[in-house]
């Protein structure tokens, strides 16, 4: 589930407001606005959690007087305020700017403490009791020479430029890589063991080495079949293989036997962790990471693993997940369900909460719910979705598809533009039966079960039988032929091929 939508839309009304708190609490306002963002990177991991349990804001304004604290140590003599730059505004407004310097210069005059009340009261909005909750301790707010429309006026008088979303997003997210990274160092040297989370490294775990082969891909994924893996550039000999994930540097399959196994761009094998059999695996393909269920002492917990660190560390939570496991990885999220519901789980900060409605699969601003026996294909900026009859369905890594799975049809794969609800046309022929798809950069693939009209039965019921598996790369945009058959997999291999999931 991606915060997305909803923190833009929050960070949007609240940043004038966190800007121009810090601007009249002494710091210049290219300072200000630099605080603001760091301050909003460091509680945006904790942003959903309190959205949902407490009040964001107050979180909001504890995390700028706690950030601005911090500016004021790094500075050399915080005694003497920097000078302030005179905004650039319209004529018109020449007399707001008289009543923000009046402001300004009655709120040098209080000490800090008191300044601070006087600040998050008249210019932020809080109540004398929201603010005794920021700073944690009750007191006295100043009363101002100014009236509440001056103090308005006089903000109004430091003009905000639009909420940096994206850029606090990715602050946010290299915070929280940098603090992974530094705690898979630590482990490096020594075991740490904090609350239920536990960081552990591993080299290749002992993995048998397939042999590996020069080869082209017929496909712009990897895939398995009779044995093989295919890369971009080589094909890797594996046994029993069962489920396969695209990761940035290659490949991470689990095998019959429960291994998870990371295999790079070259066909190196790595085994990384162990599974539950039947359980799923799932990726962020952004950042690497993988997520799946660890048998553990009987007892099934929740493991992430990140592909693309140097050395590899790998994070298990304790979330207790029983016969279940991982439903997908979403804007560095584990999702997740468990004897106990459904949740969602964020390993650098070690924080769950629990989701409302039964999660299927969730991608960028996607998800799908089940309902009684029907699902709900959602785009989540619309609010609203789309009730479809499967037992199944997975959407694409950029939420625009869902693949929905129907066991008892004839036709079992039906592919729904989530935007619109509407499926798209069948894109092989239709007496054929999908065994495996997948969807990479505006290219879906299939392979299919290539079904024979038996002539035995000609004048009867058709019955047919089957062929080879065959396989299609389509694009539905910019084609003339949408769909292209690529390759053959020879009926006779012991199972249908692998694509990634």
């Amino acid at each position: 589930m991606r915060r997305g939508s909803e923190f833009a839309t929050w960070l949007a009304a609240r940043w004038p407001a966190l800007v121009r708190t810090l601007v009249f609490l002494g710091h210049p306002q290219p300072e200000a606005e630099q605080v603001a963002r760091e301050a909003v990177a460091r509680m945006l991991p904790a942003w959903e959690r309190e959205r949902r349990d407490g009040d964001v804001d107050l979180l909001a304004y504890r995390a700028l007087l706690d950030e601005r604290d911090r500016e004021l140590r790094r500075r050399d003599d915080h005694a003497d305020e920097p000078p302030v730059d005179e905004p650039d505004l319209p004529p018109a407004l020449a007399d707001r700017l008289e009543l923000r310097h009046e402001l300004e210069a009655h709120l040098a005059t209080l000490p800090d403490p008191e300044r601070v009340r006087a600040v998050l009261v008249h210019v932020a909005g809080l109540t004398d009791e929201e603010v005794d909750d920021v700073v944690g301790q009750p007191g006295e707010t100043p009363a101002l020479p100014l009236t509440a429309p001056d103090v308005r006026e006089a903000c109004e008088a430091v003009p905000v430029p639009p909420a940096p979303v994206a850029g606090v997003v990715a602050r946010s997210r290299s915070r929280r890589r940098t603090a992974w990274t530094r705690a898979a160092a630590v482990v490096g040297v020594v075991a740490v063991v904090l609350a239920a989370t536990t960081w552990w490294t591993s080299g290749d775990g002992g993995t048998e080495q397939g042999k590996v082969t020069e080869a082209t891909n017929l496909l712009g994924i990897p895939w398995y079949a009779d044995g093989r893996l295919h890369l971009a550039r080589v094909e890797v000999e594996v046994a029993g293989l069962e489920t396969l994930l695209t990761v940035p540097d290659g490949a991470v399959y689990s095998d019959d036997e429960g291994r998870v196994v990371h295999v790079d761009e070259s066909g190196r094998q790595r085994r990384i962790g162990e599974t539950v059999p039947g359980s799923r695996l799932v990726v962020e393909p952004d950042n690497g990471w993988v997520a799946w269920a660890d048998p553990g002492d009987g007892d099934p917990e929740l493991v992430v693993h990140d592909t693309l660190a140097r050395p590899p560390p790998g994070v298990t939570g304790g979330q207790p997940v029983g016969d279940a496991g991982p439903i997908a990885i979403d804007d560095e999220r584990v999702l997740y369900t468990s004897p106990d519901g459904d949740f969602a789980w964020e390993p650098l900060i070690d924080v769950s909460f629990s989701l409302s409605g039964t999660m299927v699969d969730t991608a960028e601003d996607s998800r799908v719910t089940r309902a009684d026996d029907l699902l709900r294909v959602t785009p989540l900026p619309y609010r609203t979705g789309t009730v479809i009859d499967a037992d199944d369905a997975r959407l694409t890594h950029d939420g625009r598809y869902a693949f929905a799975v129907r066991e008892s049809h004839l036709d079992n794969l039906v592919v729904y533009d989530v935007e619109t609800g509407r499926p798209v046309p069948r894109m092989y022929s239709p007496s054929d039966h999908a065994v495996a798809w997948a969807y990479e950069d505006g290219t879906f693939y299939f392979a299919v079960l290539h079904m024979l009209q038996d002539k035995t039965y000609q004048d009867m019921l058709q019955m047919p039988s089957e062929g080879d598996y065959r396989l299609y790369a389509c694009r539905l945009h910019g084609s003339p032929e949408p769909c292209e058959k690529v390759g053959e997999v020879p009926e006779d291999v012991p199972d249908p091929p692998v694509f990634p999931s």
